[in-house]
């Protein structure tokens, strides 16, 4: 009896313990836990990427507390993919439930690998403890995952080429966006002549305007391995008669830019008349009514001689809408890369679209009885909320990549979203942003959240930027402007490269030889004057200083830069423009570098040479790219891999023939490379 008092008593004690635990974890309150962080904000993570953020829970209470269940819950914005489940999870060894003890903390590390460019509306991380009565909530924010496309070159230029002849143009299409390109089936629509075509894909066949297989690019930094890191097709031009010229292709895609219009021009000896913006369209966009917009209309001779502009003129105006301002004196002769501007303005009267044509007859000899006509379409609105986005730019052409402060010439563009306006006449903010630019070109608009912004056109070929305004209830509009880089040298090089390193463009002298390089015969950093120096470059604030790496804005130009030799060198005859110029020096650590020369001396037998030396190395084997215009005009484009410091490339031989800017110039590529300099 005694024994079984005993055991009696040993079990209402063991039971009493467990009872007494049980309450203990359940008793603690909920200023006991704290939880830090409370909002998670990931960066951008490209899709087959990963980023892993922390959360620990602390007890700082006397009796430890009990984790029963995590959860993490999303909600997705309207016409949003479904993600994968696994996007979000929590990587821990701990299995749930599991205990925090007093005075003790546990951290939960979330990874978020993202599948597919989802836009969420709320993420939220529930905690279910024993602390407290409601799970604790932890706020997720990750960034929207955008496809941007973008597109080298931006417009196709075949030069003089020979009635029978066939020649290729790649166009190479890379994704600078955070998800994934999508090229569907039928996205490439080409519009010109029988001359012009496009060549198969890779692993794919493609006729004139269809392809048979989508195309998926993956976004810069992602890791995937079922996508191309670039894409790049041909467009082939075959001419059977001179006529036989001009068109476009257009691009579509999942871009959140929209789709890619790419001119395709065939300059001749004849006169060719081209229409800036391109498009067939003409699109004047959302504009409040009873208000006047105003869009610059550029036409340009893209052709080798004369161009007789005869008269522009609407022939269809719905409710005469629309008006053009501004016009030339008829008839007009635009010589060769002359171009003249007008104004198409668009009034809408009522909340409606509207329609109207534009006629432009001239001497274009492709021009179906020497007229060409562009469809005008615009919408009248006046609704609660309406943002309108206004682009303006102050140069259409420039000259690309000049800092020099001896060159009048400026190569900084303004872009003005000043005149944009929210209907109701809220407040807004601005975005610019760089949809386009050529191969090699590195800028970018340099107040890029301010109405009026400025942009450094680097490099030759078309750049393209757009301006998003939002209003106070998130209402955005859009518009988009495009500047062209186009050298008045007539000697023009450029050298650009795919990573961070030293590289140096060079430019040796005709009565140089293989012992000049890296002398006074030779145009290098070291010794050919360089706006990169800072000396005398305009400025009225520091931006454009700090953008061209150009010292300190004071007293109203960048001081204070490096200067090697301020009084550059003399090749030629002195008081002639027949110097080379290193107007502009690596400022990004991939170039563009550019070496002009206004008038260059005919060669005669001997010839001017560029090369480029990889001075340091800093990474891995590099892509150096270098063009050679010559009156505008490019006569050379080629690439090569750089292993080592002191690698040196021989590019090319450049004559030129007759006197300065009167010449012409013949290229031979050399395309040598050796693992030492000269």
């Amino acid at each position: 009896m005694k024994q079984i008092f005993i055991l009696l008593l040993l079990s209402i004690l063991i039971f009493s313990c467990g009872t007494d635990k049980d309450k203990e974890e359940y008793t603690t309150s909920d200023k006991d836990i704290i939880v830090t962080p409370t909002t998670l904000q990931y960066s951008t993570v490209y899709i087959g990427n990963s980023e892993i953020q922390e959360v620990t829970i602390k007890n700082i209470g006397n009796t430890s507390i009990k984790i029963t269940k995590l959860e993490i819950l999303y909600n997705l914005k309207n016409n949003s993919e479904q993600p994968q489940k696994n996007e979000f999870t929590v990587i821990d060894s701990l299995k749930l439930p599991f205990i925090v003890q007093s005075n003790d903390k546990i951290i939960l590390k979330i990874k978020y690998t993202p599948t597919v460019a989802a836009k969420y509306d709320e993420i939220v991380l529930k905690i279910y403890n024993s602390a407290s009565k409601t799970p604790i909530f932890v706020d997720i924010f990750v960034s929207d995952l955008k496809p941007q496309i973008s597109v080298t070159p931006n417009t196709v230029l075949f030069s003089n080429i020979p009635v029978g002849s066939e020649v290729e143009a790649d166009i190479l299409i890379k994704n600078i966006g955070t998800a994934n390109l999508i090229i569907e089936k039928d996205s490439l629509i080409l519009s010109a002549s029988d001359s012009v075509s496009l060549a198969p894909f890779e692993n794919s066949a493609i006729n004139n305007n269809t392809n048979t297989e989508k195309i998926i690019v993956c976004a810069d930094g992602a890791e995937e391995n079922n996508c191309k890191r670039t894409f790049k097709f041909k467009v082939k031009y075959k001419p059977e008669s001179e006529n036989q010229r001009s068109g476009s292709l257009k691009i579509k895609s999942n871009s959140f830019t929209g789709d890619v219009n790419i001119p395709i021009i065939t300059s001749s000896s004849e006169c060719v008349l081209s229409l800036y913006p391109q498009d067939d369209i003409i699109n004047l966009g959302n504009r409040k009514i009873n208000e006047i917009y105003s869009k610059i209309m550029v036409f340009k001779n893209n052709g080798q001689s004369n161009c007789n502009l005869d008269n522009i003129k609407l022939t269809l105006n719905q409710d005469n809408v629309f008006e053009l301002t501004e016009l030339p004196d008829f008839p007009k002769v635009l010589t060769p890369s002359e171009r003249v501007n007008f104004k198409l303005n668009f009034t809408p009267t009522a909340e409606q679209a509207y329609t109207g044509k534009l006629l432009i007859t001239g001497s274009d000899s492709n021009w179906e009885n020497g007229q060409k006509e562009f469809q005008l379409s615009g919408n009248g609105i006046d609704k609660v909320g309406s943002t309108i986005a206004v682009c303006d730019l102050e140069y259409f052409e420039v000259e690309p990549g000049i800092d020099n402060e001896n060159t009048p010439v400026n190569s900084i563009i303004i872009l003005d979203g000043s005149s944009s306006y929210d209907i109701n006449g809220g407040n807004l903010t601005f975005m610019w942003n760089k949809i386009s630019g050529p191969e090699g070109s590195t800028a970018i608009p340099q107040t890029s959240t301010q109405a009026k912004s400025k942009y450094f056109v680097d490099i030759t070929g078309s750049h393209k930027l757009k301006l998003t305004v939002t209003n106070d209830n998130g209402e955005t509009d859009s518009c988009e402007v495009e500047a062209i880089g186009l050298s008045s040298n007539s000697l023009h090089m450029e050298l650009f490269w795919d990573q961070p390193n030293d590289v140096n463009l060079h430019l040796r002298s005709p009565d140089g030889d293989d012992n000049s390089w890296f002398t006074n015969k030779d145009c290098y950093y070291s010794n050919c004057t360089t706006g990169a120096s800072g000396v005398g470059i305009p400025c009225q604030d520091q931006e454009t200083c700090t953008a061209m790496s150009a010292g300190i804005c004071q007293d109203g130009a960048c001081t204070g830069g490096e200067v090697h030799n301020p009084e550059g060198l003399e090749w030629g005859q002195p008081g002639r423009e027949d110097n080379p110029r290193l107007d502009r020096y690596d400022m990004s650590g991939t170039g563009p570098e550019i070496i002009n020369l206004q008038t260059p001396w005919d060669t005669g037998e001997q010839f001017y040479t560029v090369g480029v030396d990889f001075y340091q190395k800093n990474s891995e084997v590099i892509n150096a790219s270098v063009r050679i215009y010559c009156n505008g005009d490019i006569q050379y484009s080629g690439t090569a891999n750089l292993e080592d410091t002191k690698w040196w490339w021989y590019v090319a031989n450049v004559k030129w023939i007759g006197d300065g800017q009167d010449g012409t110039c013949g290229v031979t590529p050399i395309n040598h490379v050796q693992n030492h300099n000269p």
